[in-house]
């Protein structure tokens, strides 16, 4: 019913866009008279079943082929960005009987994955007149798996939002990765989650043990809770009776809350903690004292407290007629996978830990809570396992400022999150509290959840390194290319970083570039942090191709009055260049910097 055929793919702006995007053409392979009012059907089936992925204006349309394009491209755009991804691109133009249209990526295989996805899924519909929603989800399940392994996490998402806002460039640094680069060359920085490249590694280090980081608390004279170390069940005892009850149980070397449980009272408590810490680790696990007061994240960028963010486990009141279950089926009800949407707030599993905090309160999903009576559904307050934020940095006590912004200094890290446990966090450390542990990757979607502007967060995270360096586009003919690529080699200086063709080198050095794409050369270049300046040569025809290096360059100089490019290049390439010049021959003097001379 639905033919859609891959055209390009372009990794910079095109005519249909400025972001990296898929380009296809869409048309019907039966008549339209025949099968355009049954596709009609399917699309509004899926709209109506996926209606956050579309905005309102497109949910009614007339019968065209043009509504069954935007239909597939914005539930593809959807489904990529439903579980991990920060695209923002998808679009459609009539063209003869059917429809050109493009869609962003991260990777472009798996935005292609998605439109086929979403062309099957509108051609069952209009077959049987109903969605075959075991089939969407069994695809969907499939392609969410590649945005995991190749789609941005959701803490790459935030610095995305405010590098787009920041007009601070970005790009993935390692393929299968969770590496994303921010900025170019010598601007750039590396991010893993919110952890950069220029951090100290010894902090990240200590910040990878809950006892080295102890260690390192009680080192600079702050308090931290007694502790012991255990490796088997038979080394409880001796751990509770030299910490006391209550107590925490934790593993070592995780984090998310993975593991942990708060609040245990008894031997029997402590072994079934002890065997659900197993679960995530066998390597050793810290029996701690529980220190009394609400958990703190303290947000420490650049060597200063950002944000103070109390953490609370998700609690559910009583009404006298609804049961656990059903309280908590209502949390979840504004919870979802699309934590962008959530405002990060995760949906909460009904686990084993989940019931042993009822059963602790007295309580199964089965009771029915008095009105009024209010519960916490879990011991710990990890955003990660459900919990909920609030911003204190207004409330928080100088004393708790300082001793912060000191721990950031002494382990070298520009961004870091502190937890720190008081009954008060307007008083001083010194009248109670406690040091837990540091992360050197710590959740920046804690802010958001507590009520933060994500670009705001975003933009203090990524501060103060990133930006541009001038990137010059030269477009030559074919037949130069060799010539220009052996000047290049000769002529170019030190800091200077040029792709030319299938070669790419900095100053006079030779790479060797791996084809992931047509662009790879150039992407090389500016991910290397000693070059200040790019040269991208290339031919009308591959800009044509390819599309443009990069979202806007410096300069683009046509050489020889046999360059000819297109009307729609050409106003292209005007659009993103700060200017356009056309020159008879290339001289690698044309462009300032660019020469050892």
């Amino acid at each position: 019913m639905i033919s859609i055929r891959h055209e390009f793919t372009y990794y910079g702006p095109n005519p249909h866009s400025g972001d990296p995007v898929v380009v296809a053409t869409l048309s019907l392979c039966d008549s339209p008279a025949e099968v355009l009012s049954l596709l009609t059907v399917g699309c509004r089936l899926l709209k109506s079943a996926y209606p956050d992925w579309f905005p309102s204006e497109s949910l009614h349309k007339q019968s065209s082929v043009a509504e069954v394009a935007e239909t597939v491209v914005l539930w593809s755009l959807g489904a990529l960005n439903e579980v991990r991804g920060c695209l923002h691109e998808a679009g459609t133009r009539a063209e003869g009987d059917g429809s050109r249209i493009w869609l962003g990526f991260h990777h472009p295989k798996v935005s292609r994955l998605a439109l086929e996805l979403g062309v099957r899924s509108i051609e069952h519909a209009a077959r049987s007149g109903e969605l075959d929603r075991l089939a969407i989800d069994k695809g969907l399940a499939g392609l969410w798996k590649h945005c995991e392994m190749h789609h941005p996490d959701y803490q790459a998402c935030i610095l995305m939002e405010a590098a787009r806002a920041l007009d601070i460039p970005f790009q993935p640094c390692i393929v299968q990765g969770r590496y994303w680069q921010f900025g170019w060359g010598c601007r750039s920085r590396l991010f893993l989650e919110s952890m950069s490249n220029t951090e100290g590694s010894l902090g990240f280090l200590m910040k990878r043990s809950k006892l080295l980081s102890k260690q390192f608390f009680a080192g600079l004279g702050y308090p931290v809770p007694r502790h012991s170390l255990v490796t088997q069940s038979e080394q409880l005892a001796r751990a509770a009776d030299e910490v006391g009850w209550p107590c925490v149980i934790k593993p070592v070397a995780d984090s998310g809350g993975r593991g942990v449980t708060a609040g245990l009272r008894n031997m029997a408590e402590l072994e079934a903690a002890f065997a659900n810490a197993r679960r995530f680790t066998q390597d050793i696990v810290m029996v701690e004292e529980h220190i009394p007061g609400e958990d703190h994240r303290l947000m420490v960028v650049e060597g200063k407290l950002f944000a103070v963010i109390r953490r609370e486990p998700t609690s559910i009141t009583g009404d006298g007629r609804s049961t656990v279950a059903e309280l908590l089926a209502a949390v979840n009800r504004s919870r979802s996978s699309n934590l962008v949407r959530s405002r990060y707030h995760r949906p909460i599993e009904t686990d084993e830990l989940l019931a042993a905090a009822l059963w602790r309160q007295g309580a199964d999903l089965d009771t029915v809570l008095d009105p009024g009576r209010r519960i916490r559904i879990r011991s710990n307050a990890n955003l990660t396992t459900g919990g909920v934020c609030f911003d204190v940095t207004q409330e928080t006590h100088p004393h708790v400022r300082r001793m912060a912004e000191s721990v950031a200094l002494a382990m070298g890290l520009g961004t870091v999150g502190i937890d720190y446990i008081t009954n008060d966090i307007g008083s001083s450390w010194q009248l109670g509290g406690a040091m837990i542990e540091a992360n050197a990757t710590p959740g920046i979607d804690a802010m958001i959840a507590a009520g933060q502007d994500p670009v705001a967060v975003g933009s203090a995270v990524l501060a103060p390194l990133p930006g541009r360096v001038p990137v010059v586009l030269v477009v030559v003919q074919a037949e130069l290319l060799g010539e220009v690529q052996q000047r290049l080699e000769k002529e170019a200086a030190e800091g200077t970083g040029w792709s030319c063709g299938d070669r790419a080198g900095v100053g006079g050095m030779q790479l060797e570039v791996a084809s992931a794409h047509p662009w790879s050369g150039v992407q090389s270049l500016l991910r290397h942090r000693e070059v200040e300046r790019v040269l991208a040569v290339c031919t009308a025809a591959m800009l044509i191709r390819q599309g443009m290096p990069v979202d806007r360059v410096e300069r683009t100089v046509v050489c020889g009055t046999c360059t000819v490019l297109p009307d729609e290049w050409l106003r292209l390439v005007r659009s993103r260049s700060g200017s356009v010049q056309v020159v008879p021959v290339f001289e690698t003097s044309l462009v300032h910097g660019i020469s050892r001379e």
